[in-house]
């Protein structure tokens, strides 16, 4: 005898039906697998193994898992809640790998943003992403302040250097070294669970994607 399995179609999930789909086929218990879940994984495993390497700077990943701490009890004393999206501007670093997994670590969405875009593409993005705050190289803060101020602004603004401190930090603005000295390198205390089905991550494509 056939047995016949009912199965949900791409069209289905597109519109919308992902909760159906987990619904119908929810599989076995699944390992916490957001980045933050990964990354607690990884310090467990091998703590002391290099992960990143800049110029002369070197972190093992119980270092960069402490960098991670800090900045995400700092976004949560900032009052960064859950599903929030922060966005981040600069290139390649590893403060911009410190605030992606920060930011995901609270739970909150993380962006990118190309600060080389046009002035008008990054002030669409900002306000399309309803962004609570940006992180931003701080060669760069200049453009973010300026495309800010015909929409409403994210509430904070956090300027980076890479490796050193900012040299330019607007009046409306904190250095993120500053900010992440103040505050303990453990995990953060969030009264919420982060979830492999939570938003996690927001992209903007540029150009055709076809």
């Amino acid at each position: 005898m056939e047995i016949k399995k009912e199965i949900l179609g791409g069209s289905e999930i597109s519109q919308d039906y992902f909760f159906n789909y987990r619904r119908k086929y929810p599989g076995g218990k699944k390992s916490d697998n957001t980045w933050g879940g990964r990354l607690e994984r990884i310090v467990k495993t091998v703590p002391n193994k290099l992960a990143f390497v800049q110029g002369d700077r070197r972190l093992t990943w119980k270092q960069f898992d402490e960098e991670v701490n800090r900045f995400a009890n700092a976004l949560v004393d900032l009052g960064i809640r859950k599903e929030e999206r922060v966005g981040i501007a600069g290139f390649n670093s590893i403060e911009w790998m410190v605030s992606y997994f920060a930011i995901s670590r609270i739970g909150a969405v993380p962006f990118d943003l190309n600060p080389q875009r046009p002035l008008e593409e990054l002030s669409y993005v900002i306000e399309d992403a309803d962004a609570a705050a940006m992180i931003v190289e701080d060669e760069y803060a200049p453009i973010i302040e300026r495309v800010t101020r015909g929409i409403v602004p994210p509430r904070h603004l956090i300027v980076c250097g890479v490796g050193r401190s900012p040299q330019h930090v607007p009046s409306t603005a904190v250095a993120y070294g500053d900010l992440v000295a103040k505050y303990p390198p453990t995990k953060p205390g969030l009264g919420y669970e982060v979830t492999n089905e939570d938003f996690c991550s927001l992209v903007y494509t540029e150009g055709p994607t076809a």
